[in-house]
């Protein structure tokens, strides 16, 4: 696997080489991370995201391995929704104001070390999560302030396979017989950590 490289830069950014092997929980934002960050409009003024294939096949390969997966995001849309269902996502966090409570909670709900916690974000918003999560990744993309705090700063750009190149990471370190069995404590979030913490728990909730 290619080292990850920082945009404003030529030197890899891999601090202390982040040990992937015990991550059991992948979690991240989506605009810019899941997506190329743009919003696309048509002359009716309905806007899209664009979403990676390559980057979906990631996350399915996370779950097929046993690893729990969520995303948090600050703005809500069906589009979203309707992305992390289809790739078996249950773990759907949106309208997050404070990822870092909401992160840490999912840690506590499925008896997970936060050192066996990695989050994923490209832009303010998701600093709290990257300072307390086991291993912190961000875009090449990401603006310079995340790609300081994160430990990997992934080769490709957002919604373009960033997603992928972590998840390959994690699932090349892991060992292949590990398997993650713990369950959540409850069904749902303690307390909102945004205006609204509009969780999925299963698929069929929906």
């Amino acid at each position: 696997m290619t080292s990850g490289k920082i945009v404003n830069g030529s030197e890899p950014h891999q601090d202390a080489h982040p040990d992937f092997s015990k991550i059991a929980l992948f979690a991240c934002d989506v605009d810019g991370v899941m997506t190329d960050g743009g919003l696309y409009f048509d002359d009716a003024g309905h806007h899209f995201r664009r979403f990676d294939i390559k980057d979906g096949m990631g996350v399915i390969r996370l779950r097929k391995a046993g690893l729990h997966v969520a995303i948090i995001s600050g703005a809500s849309s069906e589009a979203m929704r309707a992305r992390a269902e289809s790739l078996g996502i249950t773990e759907i966090h949106l309208g997050i104001a404070d990822k870092g409570a909401c992160l840490g909670e999912l840690a506590e709900r499925y008896d997970l070390p936060l050192e066996q916690v990695l989050y994923m974000g490209d832009d303010v918003i998701d600093l709290p999560a990257l300072r307390i999560a086991g291993v912190a990744c961000a875009p090449r993309d990401a603006i310079n302030e995340v790609r300081e705090c994160a430990n990997y700063v992934t080769s490709a750009p957002g919604g373009r396979g960033a997603v992928r190149e972590v998840c390959e990471l994690i699932l090349e370190a892991r060992s292949p017989n590990a398997v993650i069995t713990q369950e959540p404590r409850a069904n749902r979030c303690s307390r909102p950590t945004g205006p609204r913490c509009d969780c999925a728990q299963t698929k069929g909730s929906r």
